[in-house]
């Protein structure tokens, strides 16, 4: 059981105004260093950083609570998924039409010597994953609890990072499973946020690709993309990575194991080769090696 053992911590990220400006917190920060505007300068809180980030010539800012210091940047902060070693939290302008909703990656773990974002949590059945586009693609719950980071973010940080995925799995005897993918992307919204993945290993078996997962688009009860006549999501109650319809899907309604086959439950079909309901389940995502 030692190769399952994991560690969280949780960093705090938020998002915040400044007379009519508004800044959201990025996951990771990677600041280019010629940018830097002036100084780093002592302030005593965020939002003081922030308004000093208010003229044209400012594209973003850090700053660092231990040290109450701000930097400014004349240019945006690329999405990263590498841990800063300097202290800052990392804040850019929010600009028309854009979607920022990247405060939702706040929990990390430790999984085989990796350091990994949380994308996806159930645990306890106490948030529903019947919900429509936007939401899904925004994002949902809260770190605290079960939750689901968006696909939005999921996209911007596959698509600037080589990243894998990680599920961890657990049934309602404790039993405890992994599949690591080495490689996880998730496509852009015109494209429907399909997932793609490869180099599997673990010991849940290969769900994603086996069961004809892979390369789908995304499908929610409002914007129908699977493989079928009918809609998935609506009959599963849930948005997935629908083919026809589901093998492995843990965004499935929470329901105990009675011993029989349950479709309609979180479900990974390669845990134990038929449809039994798991308890919990966990996507998570990091650097590739």
């Amino acid at each position: 059981m030692s190769r399952m053992a994991i560690h969280c911590y949780v960093l705090v990220c938020m998002a915040i105004a400044v007379q009519g400006v508004s800044f959201y917190a990025i996951l990771k920060g990677v600041a280019n260093a010629t940018s830097l505007l002036g100084q780093t300068t002592d302030v005593e809180k965020l939002s003081k950083c922030a308004k000093l980030c208010e003229n044209e010539d400012c594209a973003s800012f850090s700053f660092n609570q231990q040290q109450t210091t701000c930097r400014l940047y004349s240019s945006r902060h690329i999405p990263s998924l590498d841990s800063p070693n300097d202290g800052y939290s990392y804040f850019q302008k929010r600009e028309e039409g854009e979607f920022t909703n990247y405060t939702r990656l706040a929990q990390r773990f430790f999984f085989e010597d990796r350091e990994w974002t949380v994308i996806q949590k159930r645990f306890d059945g106490s948030i529903s994953m019947d919900r429509l586009w936007n939401e899904y693609k925004n994002g949902f719950g809260d770190t605290s609890g079960e939750y689901w980071i968006g696909l939005e973010t999921m996209h911007q940080v596959t698509t600037n990072n080589p990243t894998s995925l990680l599920v961890l799995l657990e049934s309602w005897a404790g039993v405890m499973k992994y599949a690591l993918y080495e490689t996880f992307t998730i496509a852009s919204e015109h494209e429907k946020y399909r997932i793609d993945v490869s180099g599997y290993s673990g010991t849940a078996g290969d769900c994603l690709d086996t069961t004809g997962h892979n390369h789908m688009k995304f499908s929610t009860r409002d914007n129908d993309n699977d493989l079928t006549h009918n809609s998935c999501a609506k009959v599963f109650k849930s948005g997935y990575w629908y083919a026809g319809c589901s093998a492995c899907n843990i965004n499935g309604p929470m329901k105990n194991d009675t011993g029989k086959n349950e479709r309609y439950a979180i479900v990974w079909h390669t845990f134990r080769n038929h449809f039994t309901p798991l308890r919990k389940s966990m996507m998570m995502m990091s650097n590739s090696p």
